[in-house]
């Protein structure tokens, strides 16, 4: 048997000590606190969970534990005195129901980037002629005018066609 650590002065036999490092842990979920209760050190923790799969099962179950004894505790707050706690906890039982939903933050990183993009290569005439490409798209959607559907927001031949041929250069050497 394996002697690591010692508690009051005794050798522990790995044994010994994984089940009082287990049990501190399945309580506090704190690896310094349960090994110092063991009378390991977290090395020896570190190795015992590396090198040894039953006791890494075992580690594994008592985390479970701890993270499960927060949430006991987290619960009873949440329902007698926190409504920021119980909002939290909403979020992370049932995140399809509660999660935040950000939806403009890629949109309007690519249109920043595309937006510097165009200042730097275009002249201020050919920046002119694309927005009076553009408010002459919108006033046709305003007004019912119907064109090819997109895809991948790719614009449809004609309406690239349509464009300056500066413009239409720029769109080509995008990908698009």
């Amino acid at each position: 048997m394996d002697t690591i650590g010692e508690k009051d002065g005794h050798q522990l036999g790995t044994e010994a000590w994984q089940s009082v490092f287990l049990s501190s842990f399945s309580q506090c979920g704190n690896i310094t606190q349960s090994s110092g209760d063991a009378g390991v050190t977290r090395q020896a923790v570190f190795y015992a969970y590396k090198r040894h799969p039953d006791f890494r099962a075992l580690y594994e179950e008592a985390k479970e534990q701890s993270v499960e004894r927060l949430e006991q505790v987290a619960r009873k707050r949440a329902t007698e005195s926190s409504d920021n706690l119980l909002i939290f906890l909403l979020k992370a039982m049932r995140p399809d129901v509660y999660r935040e939903v950000v939806r403009n933050e890629n949109i309007n990183v690519n249109m920043n980037a595309g937006l510097d993009r165009l200042d730097r290569e275009l002249s201020d005439d050919q920046i002119s002629d694309l927005i009076a490409v553009m408010e002459a798209r919108r006033a046709e959607l305003e007004i019912g005018v119907e064109r090819p559907a997109l895809s991948d927001g790719v614009p449809a031949e004609e309406e690239i066609l349509e464009m300056p041929v500066e413009i239409q250069g720029f769109l080509v050497e995008d990908g698009q």
